[in-house]
């Protein structure tokens, strides 16, 4: 086999066991984090957002709710929770946050995930 090749193969071989290695699913990446320091994630994740563009800049103002620890889709997660009542579409009105236990963004969305 050529070098060319070789390069190729071993290369391919790297990116499907960084994909198969590297899922999400339902593992931690560091200890669980306190109420506290979730809160200042999840604002910091609104903030991003605001600042990228992907979120109206008046939900840089909103008051999210305690974080609740939850199971969904068969992961520990803590959920915070946001009301934009400057938000016209009532179906946009409200913000999901979902963080790991150990503090990471799992994602956010304008339903609850079931």
């Amino acid at each position: 086999m050529n070098f060319r090749k070789r390069l190729f193969v071993t290369l391919g071989l790297a990116l499907i066991s960084k994909i198969a290695l590297g899922h999400p699913g339902g593992h931690s990446y560091g200890p669980p984090v306190k109420k506290e320091e979730v809160v200042l994630i999840a604002i910091k994740t609104v903030e991003d957002a605001v600042a990228a563009g992907k979120l109206e800049k008046s939900w840089k103002d909103i008051k999210l709710s305690e974080p609740e620890e939850k199971t969904v889709k068969g992961m520990n997660v803590w959920l915070l929770k946001g009301k934009n009542p400057k938000i016209t579409d009532k179906n946009k009105q409200n913000i999901y946050l979902y963080l790991g236990i150990s503090g990471e963004v799992m994602g956010a969305a304008f339903k609850p995930f079931e």
